[in-house]
This record gives C-alpha cells, structure tokens and sequence, in this order.
C-alpha cells in the first residue's frame, strides 16, 4: 500500500511540474496574448515569471556578457517571435552561463527552455516585450 501511495505522489508531482512549462512561441498562445487588452497582456507574460517556459525561434544575436550585468552569465543569446495573426513582438534574452562559443548559433533556427525571470513592455501599445530567460536547455534545428 505504501509502494502505491509513493507511486501515486511520484507521478503527481510529474504531472504537475509538466503542467508548468509554458510555451510561449506557439500560435495558441500569442493569438490569446494578443487579442487582450493591452494591461491584461501585462499581466498574462507577468504571471509565468519564475515559471519553465519554452519557445523557439531564429537566434539574431549572440553576445558575451560581464557576469555582474546579467544573471552571472557569460551569453545572451537574443531571439526575436513575431506572432503570425496579430502585431505582437516577444524579444527572447536567454542568457547562458555556458561558454557557447565552439557553436555558430546567428542564424540558427533553436528550441529553448528555461526560468522567466523578467518581462518588460518595451511600447505603450505593450505589443513588444522583452523577456529575459535562465537558459536550461538549447536544441538547434538540423538545417
């Protein structure tokens, strides 16, 4: 009985840590995002901070950084998402306490997950935010 019980609690616990990854780059999720008023927007990117998100996209940039200006990284690694159905930017800052520079990422198109730590409305429309992610994990698309 005492098995099953610590199976049952294992199995919740994956569930419910599954259940807070957030995929922010998906056309579900934008086409929502967008089609609020614009303090609603606000507030929706704002409760998943400190939450697992996951996205994709095309990296723009790569850029190495002091440890003491960016969440003791060495990259940041800057991705842009516009949605396909509304005007809705999202500029993705991931920042990476790996070296990352043995790996040509300009131009790559990546999956990425990490912690959102902060998210910014960078227009008084709030049609572009800015969101600065603790990178865990990268995937690059095969070309």
């Amino acid at each position: 009985m005492r098995k099953i019980i610590l199976f049952c609690g294992l199995m919740l616990s994956l569930l419910l840590n599954a259940a807070e990854i957030i995929e922010l780059t998906n056309s579900e999720f934008t086409d929502s995002i967008s089609n609020k008023p614009s303090l609603l927007r606000v507030q929706r990117l704002e409760s998943f901070v400190n939450k697992t998100v996951l996205g994709e996209g095309v990296v723009e940039s790569v850029e190495s950084v002091d440890a003491k200006e960016g969440y003791n990284s060495k990259k940041i690694i800057k991705i842009r998402h516009k949605a396909v159905n509304s005007n809705l930017l999202i500029i993705f800052r991931l920042f990476s306490s790996n070296d990352l520079s043995s790996i040509e990422l300009a131009g790559k198109r990546v999956q990425f997950k990490g912690k959102l730590v902060l998210t910014v409305p960078l227009d008084s429309a709030r049609t572009i935010f800015a969101c600065d992610i603790l990178l865990e994990e990268l995937s690059i698309y095969a070309d």
